[in-house]
């Protein structure tokens, strides 16, 4: 499963990442651990460039955003 954003007025006028991370881990039930995945590596492979980029992997290009945060919200 690939989370992402997309903020058009239309059909996603979702705009936050965290929130989208947020909904991935409640409405799927899956493990909040996981999303950062699934924002990265799970999204580079659903646009079919998995082999350039890659999540905590070294010699590959990526765009980062960093959070100075204590923990996840839960």
């Amino acid at each position: 499963m690939a989370l992402a954003t997309d903020c058009n007025p239309g059909s996603s006028p979702l705009t936050s990442l965290l929130l989208a991370m947020n909904m991935g881990a409640t409405l799927f039930r899956d493990d909040r651990c996981r999303m950062p995945r699934r924002c990265d590596a799970e999204g580079a492979r659903a646009l079919g460039i998995l082999g350039e980029t890659r999540y905590a992997r070294g010699g590959k290009w990526c765009d980062l955003a960093i959070w100075d945060i204590e923990r996840l919200p839960s």
